[in-house]
Parts: C-alpha cells; sequence; structure tokens
C-alpha cells in the first residue's frame, strides 16, 4: 500500500512538480539541480557573513601556505602552531557554512524523497504484461501459487520454485490491488499499483522465513534511455542529478560572487 507519508509527500509536491513527469525525464532533472542550485547558493549568500567567510577563507590559506613551509624546512613547532590556530578558523567557517542548511535539509530531503518515488522506475502500465518473482531460501523446493484479483491475468498459478525463485507473468486493470501468494500453508500479500500516471509502489518487498521477498518488475527508468551506458552501467536519476548540480553550483557560486 501507498504508505501516509509517501501520501502527504505526494499532496504538497505533486500541485508543484507534477508536470516534470509530463516532460523527458533528463530535462526535468536539468530543471530540478537548476533550481535546487539557485536556492542553495541564494540561501548561501544571505544567511552567512560572506565578508567574514572571506577573511576566513583567506586566513585558512595563509596557515596551509605556513604549515606547507614549515613541512619543508622540517620546523615542527611553526607547523604545530599553525595547525592549532587553524582548528578554530575551520569551526568558525562550519558554523556558517551550517546555517543554510538549517533551511534546505528537510525540504531537499522531501524532493529528494519525491524523485524516488517518481524517477527511479517506470509504472505497472493497465493491460500491459509485468512479472512478479518470489525469491526463497536456499533449498527450498515444491510448488508456489499466486492468486490475482479479478480482472487479473496470470500465465500460470502454480509455479515450481527453480533455483529459488518462482516467477509469473501477469496484467491487469488500472488501480491499486493485493496479491497473494500460497506456499507451505502460508500467505504472503503483495500490493501492486497499476497506472498510467508516474508511479509506483518499492519493486522489492522484503520477508522472512521460507519466502525471502517478492518483486514486482517494474522497469528501470532510465534518463538517456536504454541505448545509453557507461561500460556496461546504465545510470539513474541521481548519477544525473550529481553530475548536473555539481558544475550547476560552482557556476551560481562564481556568477553571485559566494564564498
Amino acid at each position: 500500500m501507498v504508505s501516509g507519508f509517501q501520501s502527504i509527500v505526494d499532496t504538497v509536491l505533486t500541485p508543484v512538480f507534477g508536470w516534470l513527469l509530463r516532460i523527458p525525464s533528463i530535462v526535468a532533472i536539468l530543471f530540478l539541480s537548476l533550481l535546487l542550485g539557485l536556492v542553495s547558493t541564494l540561501l548561501q549568500k544571505y544567511l552567512t557573513d560572506q565578508a567574514k567567510m572571506r577573511r576566513l577563507k583567506d586566513d585558512t590559506k595563509k596557515l596551509q601556505k605556513q604549515m606547507k613551509d614549515a613541512q619543508k624546512k622540517g620546523e615542527h613547532d611553526k607547523m604545530l602552531k599553525a595547525q592549532q590556530k587553524m582548528m578554530p578558523i575551520q569551526m568558525d567557517l562550519l558554523r556558517e557554512s551550517f546555517k543554510p542548511l538549517l533551511w534546505t535539509m528537510v525540504p531537499f530531503l522531501l524532493i529528494f524523497f519525491w524523485l524516488s518515488v517518481h524517477f527511479a522506475f517506470l509504472p505497472v502500465e493497465p493491460g500491459v504484461p509485468f512479472t512478479v518473482t518470489a525469491a526463497f531460501e536456499d533449498g527450498v523446493s515444491g510448488n508456489a501459487t499466486l492468486s490475482v484479483p479479478e480482472g487479473f491475468t496470470v500465465d500460470e498459478p502454480t509455479k515450481a520454485i527453480s533455483n529459488g525463485a518462482a516467477v509469473w507473468t501477469v496484467k491487469g486493470p488500472e488501480g491499486e490491488h493485493d496479491l497473494t501468494l500460497h506456499y507451505a500453508g502460508a500467505d504472503f500479500t503483495r500490493s501492486v499499483l497499476v497506472t498510467h500516471e508516474r508511479e509506483y509502489l518499492p519493486p522489492v518487498q522484503q520477508l522472512h522465513g521460507s519466502v525471502q521477498s517478492i518483486t514486482i518488475g517494474n522497469a528501470k527508468l532510465l534518463p538517456l534511455g536504454p541505448g545509453f551506458n557507461l561500460f556496461g552501467w546504465q545510470p539513474s536519476w541521481i548519477f544525473y542529478y550529481i553530475i548536473l548540480s555539481i558544475p550547476i553550483s560552482l557556476g551560481l557560486k562564481k556568477l553571485l560572487r559566494v564564498v
């Protein structure tokens, strides 16, 4: 089932960012990298004492040079004194840098949670076949049965467990539905969300005992498409966000003269 927390986050953020789900995902990630980078940079500029931070960074550079020169000359006492002077400066820098974090941490985490709900996988769509995979403990054998709600079809309800798993191909109508796995006299319920919207439940449901997990076969969302890979690796949205946000943040800081 959709968690209460996820419902709250969707209620708040989908009206604001929902339009991003209707454009190419790489463009949406670029927009969010720009937006969050701009917000973060502006908060750093106006919530921190920029003159003080410049002075502290200049002092840090001078002390680092003194330490480097002392190390070359073998003057350990001077190097130790420079280190002792640097510690309170670093603490002051840390305190100043932490101020904008107090404002951005919770909103940014909520946005990243919203992204993980809508940008990690593709949805299970109505009438489109998807897989349901049950993983079992080592050494488990026999048959497992998958019961599906009215309106669903399953290729074969009862499957033999092979190599620690049983896999079904299922399709069904729109909505959130419960599938039931029957094994060794026990029942295990797994919810699946079938929708045209960019939304899904966590694909893997971890269990304990003979049945280790039940996984819905949501395809991974690939922002640059299935044809793009880096030495065989197909990056997810978080990789593109990081790659885009680093140069964007550096460029915004330089443009806005933020330390």
